[in-house]
């Protein structure tokens, strides 16, 4: 579908299955934040969906999360896991999210796509649905800018390489 409009509007970009889809990919593969830290504020019992062995020998379903300890959620290593994405996890591909591959990801409570991206349950990050159409509409803005080129040169990105903390001295390599 291509869109005509300088300016499209929010039902023309919802209605950009390819885009959305594109999008979510971005944000499962690449999150702008790639592990979250939580406090447990009261004990919290965490079921297991598959029974291990314990310290002492027994079998466990679950166990607890003491109240004051931090939890630690790897979002780029859940988002990217193939427990829950199969064995193509790690390859970017879009059409995951219209093709119905997605859905065996749906053990991820996360609010946007399946993925952890935003996080889940009701202290996920306010700002995914504010910035949604934000997304989606810069991205289509981006993608219309691009011009066809020179295929048979093959892709010609500059490299910048920067010290840890930058240095005056940055060189551009090619």
């Amino acid at each position: 579908m291509s869109v005509n409009e300088e300016r499209p509007s929010a039902e023309v970009l919802d209605s950009l299955t390819y885009l959305d889809a594109f999008v979510r990919e971005a944000l499962r593969f690449c999150p702008a934040g790639p592990w979250m830290y939580r406090l447990a504020t009261e004990p919290v019992a965490v079921p297991l969906g598959t029974p291990v062995k314990g310290k002492d020998g027994k079998m466990m379903n679950s166990f607890t999360i003491d109240s004051s300890t931090f939890v630690f959620t790897p979002i780029r290593a859940l988002n990217t896991s193939t427990s829950f994405w199969g064995p193509d996890a790690e390859t970017f591909d879009p059409s995951r999210f219209l093709d119905g591959r997605s859905e065996t990801a749906t053990k991820l409570p996360g609010v946007y796509g399946n993925t952890m991206t935003f996080m889940a349950g009701p202290r996920n990050c306010i700002g995914e649905l504010g910035s949604r159409p934000e997304r989606v509409s810069k991205i289509s803005l981006v993608v219309r800018a691009f011009v066809k080129g020179e295929e048979h040169l093959g892709v010609q990105v500059p490299l910048m390489v920067v010290p840890l903390g930058g240095s005056s001295r940055d060189k551009e390599v090619v």
